[in-house]
Formats: structure tokens, C-alpha cells, sequence
């Protein structure tokens, strides 16, 4: 049943968005006298169809949005079609499309802040100041998987998002560690953060951090194959004492290991099923920072199974008034810009990619979303994602490559400054190499999903149940 849902929404959401696209170069088209020869609704077979001044309108059996033949676009054979128009008209018309979107984004954004009490979280992968706000935040959130029982924490949920610890919102994971670890046992304020409706919350909790109210975990999680605890120390293992003495924060576990440097060191290792610790000696050598004495990567277990993520996230509270939702469409086309120039530049200096890579999406990504958002219930996001998507249709179609709007901009603007008309010929070959260049991005991009998705691997599990296999 959520499949077919989502099925339906996936139709429906992006069906829409392009039809309001094509809808605005129809209308600006009318508006200023171009002839348009056809007008659909939808893809494939004709189920009715109607002539009406000059116009061939069709409602087709597949509703994904729809298109729009312009009388000239392909050629000047005719005196008052598309080709034959001015600068002006042709960009009103071209840019017809992008303003729709545009549109549609605003009136989304128009309910979603509402919905949402004008508040909304992004991640804030660059500085930005956001315009017509009452707050702006920059958290740094612990997203918490599970609290353990055993390590005393009482009042955390599952999948509990903490911004802060008494009002103080935390700048990096270690003040957080810091601020837990100096306050075990003791019952707090939390700050906790709902992505899902953008709300911050308080949250009287107990604070844990110690197993069994005995040990602070130092669990390894990697150790280096060159080092001296390879073949001792192995990753997953927990660490609770040194020289027999246990440590109860992490200065004093990088301070016992400091004072043992040159020489032997024994260290106790404790099984969490079992509750035993067993224990095994090595040579420490010189002091290194950050534990690198034992040549492995520390994290401090506090029972929370938590992640952190190197970028903060934004927490925004808009004004509320009849400018929020422009302001807020313009906030984000802005900060959209500036984050996929950030990623570009970052890619090049760096060699690498897959940023770049991994913020794109086709389909595959956008059905996924949805189908995430409809298992959860919180179909209010929705309204944010079709705002969403409704704005990245128009930055992407005001880009200037050969085929899109943004791209025809550019060739009828360079037409206009060098004064001279390029043959349809050549527009035609243009637009032909943008074309060719969309669909093989659009195949790289599809498969891309599908491989970062497991898709293949969803569809297979899925047969097998089917089958009983």
C-alpha cells in the first residue's frame, strides 16, 4: 500500500511542476501574440483532444506533466512565430516556465510555514545569514540512535536529535562529551530538536556515561596495522582501566596513558555482555596527541549510541507577515547557489567528486524521499519538498546550457549582442549536443541511484519474500 502511495505522490508531485513549467511558457506565449500549435496535458496516447483558436489542446493518458509547441521555434518560415520575435519577448517567454516554478515554490513554502509555525532547520554546509528572521540558531546536534539503560541515562527517547544541555547549545561533539561527563548522575535540561516539524523542545533527563554506574567506556574504533597495539587491540573492544586504575572522563584516560609513555602498560578490557574484564599488556612509546600512544582511534562510549555530523545545522525562526515565504524562496535559491559553488570549488581543489556526486539526485532519490515520508506519516514535509523541488526545476532550467530555458536565454542575448542571427541550422546542432549532454547526465545520474540506493538489492529482497525464499 505505501508503494502504490508513493507511486502516486511521486506522479502527482513532479506531474504537476512540470505541467505549472510548461503552463508559464504557454501563457506568456499567449499573452504576447507568439502562436502556440499545441498544448498538452501528459504524455502518450491522446484520450481527448480540441482545436480552439489556432491551438491543439490534448489531454493524454499519462499524467506527467505536459508540453508546449511554439509555432517557429525550429525555424523563421514564419513572420510571427517564436524565432521571429524580440529579445524581450523571447526571454519573457523562455523565462515563462522558471517564474511558474517559481511561483508554485512560493505558494508551497506559503503553507509549509504556517503549517510549520514559521520555523525550518537546514544544514548549514556554508555561513549564511537568513533575511526576515525573529532567530537564527547554528546548532550542533548529537543524533542519538538508542539510549542504553545499563548506563543510567532516563528520559532520552530513541532517535532524540540534543542541541544543548541547560540552555547551553553546544559547538562541537567534545563540550558536549565535556558537558556530560562533568555531570553524570545529575538530572538536566535537555534541548532536543524535531526535524520532522523544526520545533526545539526542552527534556528533563537523568545523565548517564557510566556502564553499570562503574565505567566510562573508551571503545576503539580503528587501529592502525603499523602500530604497536596491532594484534592486540582490535576494533570494537572497550577499554576501562589502565595500570588498574579506572578513568571517569576523557582527560584523565589521556592523562593515565600520558604518565605511562616508555614503558609497559597494562590495560582492562571489558566484555559488555559478560560484564568480565580481561586484561592485556603493551609497550606505550613516546607521547603523541589524541591517544595516538596506543596507535588506535578512541570514542567515548556514554551509552547513547550517538552520531555526529561535521556540519552544524540551522535552526530559523521567520517574522511572520506576508513577505516570509518570497523572503524565505529567495533565502534558499541564494543559499542553494552558493552550496553547489561551494561543492564545485572544493571538488577541483580536491580531486574528488563524489560531493558533487552524492548531491544529486533524479528520480530515484526524489521517489525514495517520498517513500521515507510516507512510512514516517509526516506528510506535512511534503509541502516542503514540493517547494523544494519546484525551485530546483527553475534554478535548473535558468542555467545556460543548450536546451534549457537558461540556455536559449544565452544564444538568442549572444545573438543580440554580436547583431547577427545564427542559422537555424546551427541552433538546431546546439541545442542538440545540450540535449545529448542532459539525457547522458540524466542516465549517469539514474544509475547512480540505483547503485547508492541498493535498489537492485530492495527489488531482489522483495521478490524473495514474495516467493517465499
Amino acid at each position: 500500500m505505501n508503494f502504490l502511495l508513493t507511486l502516486f505522490l511521486f506522479v502527482i508531485i513532479i506531474g504537476l511542476l512540470v505541467l505549472v513549467h510548461e503552463f508559464g511558457h504557454f501563457i506568456t506565449a499567449k499573452l504576447l501574440k507568439v502562436p502556440v500549435k499545441e498544448f498538452a496535458i501528459g504524455f502518450g496516447p491522446t484520450i481527448f483532444s480540441k482545436e480552439y483558436k489556432e491551438t491543439h489542446y490534448k489531454l493524454n493518458i499519462i499524467p506527467m506533466g505536459g508540453y508546449v509547441s511554439l509555432e517557429g521555434e525550429k525555424d523563421k518560415t514564419n513572420p510571427s512565430g517564436f524565432r521571429n520575435q524580440k529579445l524581450h519577448a523571447k526571454i519573457i517567454i523562455l523565462l515563462g516556465g522558471v517564474f511558474m516554478n517559481l511561483i508554485t515554490a512560493i505558494i508551497f513554502f506559503s503553507i509549509f510555514l504556517v503549517k510549520s509555525d514559521h520555523k525550518y532547520t537546514i544544514a548549514g554546509l556554508i555561513d549564511y545569514e537568513f533575511n526576515n528572521t525573529n532567530e537564527q540558531l547554528k546548532l550542533n546536534p548529537i543524533f542519538v540512535n538508542k539510549p542504553e539503560a545499563e548506563f543510567g541515562w532516563e528520559g532520552l527517547d530513541e532517535n532524540e536529535v540534543i542541541v544543548g544541555i541547560d540552555n547551553k547549545y553546544f559547538e562541537s561533539y567534545k563540550e558536549f562529551s565535556s558537558l556530560v561527563e562533568s555531570n553524570i548522575g545529575k538530572q538536566m535540561q535537555f534541548q532536543t530538536l524535531d526535524l520532522d516539524t523544526s520545533q526545539l523542545e526542552n527534556k528533563n533527563v537523568t545523565v548517564g556515561g557510566y556502564f553499570k554506574g562503574e565505567y566510562l567506556l573508551a571503545k576503539v574504533t580503528s587501529v592502525s596495522e603499523e602500530g604497536r597495539s596491532y594484534n592486540i587491540l582490535r576494533s570494537g573492544v572497550n577499554i576501562v582501566s589502565i595500570n588498574g586504575t579506572k578513568f571517569k572522563s576523557n582527560p584523565e584516560f589521556y592523562g593515565l596513558l600520558a604518565s605511562a609513555q616508555n614503558s609497559e602498560v597494562e590495560l582492562g578490557l571489558l566484555d559488555k555482555e559478560t560484564s568480565e574484564v580481561t586484561f592485556v599488556k603493551l609497550n606505550l612509546g613516546s607521547k603523541k596527541e589524541n591517544g595516538a600512544l596506543l596507535d588506535v582511534t578512541i570514542h567515548f562510549d556514554y551509552g547513547l549510541n550517538e552520531d555526529y555530523y561535521d556540519f552544524p545545522i540551522y535552526y530559523i525562526e521567520f517574522n511572520k507577515n506576508l513577505i516570509s515565504p518570497v523572503v524565505f524562496t529567495y533565502d534558499l535559491t541564494i543559499y542553494q547557489f552558493r552550496v553547489l559553488g561551494n561543492q564545485f570549488s572544493q571538488a577541483f581543489e580536491e580531486g574528488n567528486l563524489k560531493p558533487i556526486s552524492d548531491s544529486l539526485g533524479g528520480p530515484v532519490a526524489v521517489t525514495k524521499s517520498i517513500n521515507e515520508i510516507v512510512n514516517a506519516g509526516i506528510f506535512d514535509i511534503l509541502l516542503l519538498m514540493s517547494g523544494l523541488l519546484s525551485l530546483s526545476l527553475a534554478i535548473f532550467n535558468i542555467l545556460p546550457i543548450p536546451a534549457l530555458d537558461g540556455g536559449q536565454v544565452a544564444i538568442y542575448t549572444l545573438e543580440s549582442l554580436l547583431r547577427k542571427e545564427f542559422k537555424d541550422e546551427t541552433v538546431s546542432k546546439i541545442n542538440f549536443i545540450g540535449f545529448s549532454f542532459l539525457i547522458g547526465l540524466s542516465i549517469l545520474i539514474f544509475f547512480k541511484d540505483l547503485v547508492q540506493f541498493e535498489v537492485f538489492g530492495n527489488a531482489l529482497e522483495i521478490i524473495r519474500k514474495v516467493l517465499g525464499k
